[in-house]
């Protein structure tokens, strides 16, 4: 057996597929010899085990995974697990792929999605894994409301995570009928500020915020830009970088509701050249080095674009 084979099976805990073994060198009559000999199981289709390796929870992932192909992600109480959330029940496989498959595996939970990008996928013990944050908001659909704010409220304490950084990654996934969003907001704004945040108070959070990042002082209350059916104000604008900041105190499920009018407003500054980021009340009171760092970051490139634009 080349060796490539055998490291393959002893970090997919025993698992591998036809493919790979092809790639190593193994021949198709090779393959047929080990499953011939007993010396491995067909799992199921194209996809081995090796006879004596442990039957274990993190084997049946990995069957799981090369079965459904290389696109394929731990989501769910399967990523809660890896990452090692006690909250979640124990033993469950579950996976998530691109929305237009239709795969069938018993006894795996399979979850049909087209909102996961590379940047809710990090690698854990060598299997694709949805982050953390990512993580949490996808497990609102399945757990109880209770366990889910014990688990929030645990992480956050621990700083394993933070609100902001949830409520970034659940931001960019609200859409109408998504499972379990309106109770991830519910448990948001039980942890998050009460009644909101008043649009006074957030807005000197921010500036004190810009004022130690060093970034220069924006403009206060700049007309909405671009020509459309909306006006109005944005929060804080830096012409020069054509940068507009909203900032949003609300409670989540005001958010919810509000979203498709953000979005318009988003739409009508980017018609004008101009980038919105919207900052939430998590990202300024809980993440305020973090945000500065990546708002920093932003004006910065946006003024290098703009500069280079104009020759």
């Amino acid at each position: 057996m080349p060796e490539e084979v055998t490291a393959r099976l002893r970090s997919q805990r025993g698992v591998v597929t036809r493919t790979q073994a092809l790639q190593a060198g193994m021949t198709t009559s090779g393959i047929r010899t080990e499953v011939r000999n007993g010396r491995w199981s067909r799992a199921a289709p194209g996809v081995y085990v090796l006879e004596g390796s442990p039957t274990t929870w993190e084997q049946a992932l990995w069957v799981a995974h090369l079965h459904l192909g290389p696109d394929s992600v731990l989501s769910h109480e399967a990523a809660g697990r890896l990452h090692g959330l006690p909250e979640v029940p124990e033993g469950i496989v579950s996976l998530s792929v691109a929305h237009d498959r239709r795969p069938r595996r018993a006894g795996v939970r399979i979850h049909r999605v087209d909102d996961l990008g590379d940047d809710h996928i990090v690698r854990l013990d060598g299997l694709r894994t949805t982050t953390l944050p990512r993580t949490i908001v996808d497990l609102a659909s399945v757990l109880h409301i209770a366990r889910l704010r014990l688990l929030v409220e645990r992480l956050v304490c621990e700083r394993t995570t933070s609100l902001a950084q949830v409520g970034a990654t659940l931001a960019g996934l609200r859409r109408h009928g998504k499972p379990g969003i309106a109770r991830m907001c519910k448990v948001l704004d039980d942890l998050g500020p009460g009644d909101g945040i008043p649009n006074g108070e957030l807005e000197r959070l921010f500036d004190d915020l810009v004022a130690r990042s060093g970034l220069p002082a924006p403009l206060h209350e700049h007309p909405l830009p671009g020509i459309g059916p909306r006006t109005g104000f944005v929060d804080r604008c830096w012409p020069d970088a054509r940068l507009i900041v909203e900032l949003d105190g609300r409670k989540w499920h005001t958010r919810r509701q509000q979203v498709l009018a953000d979005h318009d407003r988003s739409l009508q500054a980017q018609a004008a050249g101009f980038e919105t980021t919207r900052l939430l009340w998590e990202h300024v009171h809980s993440d305020g080095a973090r945000t500065a760092a990546t708002l920093g970051r932003i004006h910065e490139q946006r003024t290098a674009l703009l500069r280079r634009a104009a020759g």
